[in-house]
């Protein structure tokens, strides 16, 4: 993991969730946030200007990551759910995307306290698998993300110390006419064992 100045760690830290901000009109009419939802984070995506939200969602005895995105014509996405009948509380979600409009979701599960992150191919409608940030012998909160130079850097807040993690971003995407593996990306570094993608 690189070391970041203070500045960029404290730039992080002073925007818990990310650039969240709350109005009626900035998630699907049939989903604006009640007093028990989340704070809402929004993000623009730089590559198609559109507009991704996500909050975390109660549904039922559990919140669930909700994210919907605003379409060129102002229409709302019915929300992609994530964490959905999982028997956890997924919180305090996070949003951050890279030049070519890849969307990187960090969440906290308030059970565990562990920080985990998911990822949207540009072009793509899956979510990857979430995979865990932190680590895991530590409870964690408040998870941020931003995309500095070539990287994702995530920070969180742990019992005992601040958390922060300097990770790769997403490839870009495989020439036309390329035979691949279809199915959704999981993100680099993540092990399918669940261990830390960076510590």
């Amino acid at each position: 993991m690189r070391r970041h100045s203070i500045p960029i760690l404290a730039l992080l830290l002073t925007l818990p969730g990310g650039s969240g901000f709350q109005a009626a009109a900035d998630i699907p009419h049939r989903y604006r946030a009640a007093s028990l939802d989340g704070r809402l984070a929004q993000i623009e995506s730089p590559a198609d200007r559109r507009l991704w939200s996500t909050w975390a969602y109660r549904s039922g005895a559990e919140y669930d990551i909700a994210v919907s995105v605003r379409e060129a014509d102002g229409s709302w996405s019915e929300p992609t759910f994530l964490g959905a009948n999982n028997q956890a509380n997924e919180i305090q979600p996070t949003l951050a995307a890279d030049s070519v409009g890849n969307l990187y979701l960090a969440f906290a599960v308030g059970e565990t306290g562990r920080i985990m992150l998911a990822t949207l191919r540009s072009g793509s409608s899956t979510w990857s698998a979430p995979a865990l940030v932190s680590l895991e012998t530590e409870r964690c909160a408040a998870p941020s993300l931003r995309v500095v130079g070539g990287r994702l850097v995530a920070a969180y807040r742990c019992s005992s110390r601040v958390g922060i993690a300097d990770l790769p971003l997403l490839p870009p995407p495989a020439p036309v006419g390329h035979v691949g593996q279809e199915g959704p990306d999981s993100f680099p570094g993540a092990s399918e064992s669940g261990a830390p993608l960076t510590r």
